[in-house]
C-alpha cells in the first residue's frame, strides 16, 4: 500500500521496444540510486491478451452501456456486430 507522499513510477511493456524500456527501467534505477532519501515504488505492467471487440451497428460507432443493464460477451462470433447488450469478441476462450 502507497502512502500519500509516495511517488509511484510505472512502465507498460506493451509500448515500446524491449531496448527503450530498458532504458527507461536503468533510468529509474539511476534516479533512485542518485536520491536515495525519496520514496518511490515501481509497477511494471506486463502484456496481456488482446481482446477485440466486433465492429457495431450503434449511432455514432459509440456502445452507451446503462447502469444496472447486462451485457453478454460471445467469443467465435467475431465477423457479426456487437450492440449495447451483446458484445462479440475476437477470442473463443470464454
Amino acid at each position: 500500500m502507497m502512502d500519500a507522499g509516495m511517488t509511484m513510477a510505472r512502465i507498460n511493456l506493451s509500448h515500446g521496444t524491449l531496448k527503450e524500456n530498458l532504458r527507461l527501467i536503468t533510468n529509474y534505477r539511476n534516479a533512485r540510486r542518485l536520491r536515495p532519501h525519496k520514496n518511490c515504488a515501481f509497477m511494471v505492467e506486463i502484456r496481456g491478451r488482446e481482446i477485440r471487440m466486433s465492429y457495431n451497428v450503434e449511432k455514432g460507432n459509440v456502445i452507451k452501456v446503462r447502469t444496472g443493464s447486462t451485457a453478454k460477451m460471445f467469443g467465435g462470433e467475431y465477423d457479426k456486430p456487437s450492440d449495447a447488450i451483446t458484445f462479440r469478441v475476437n477470442s473463443d476462450n470464454f
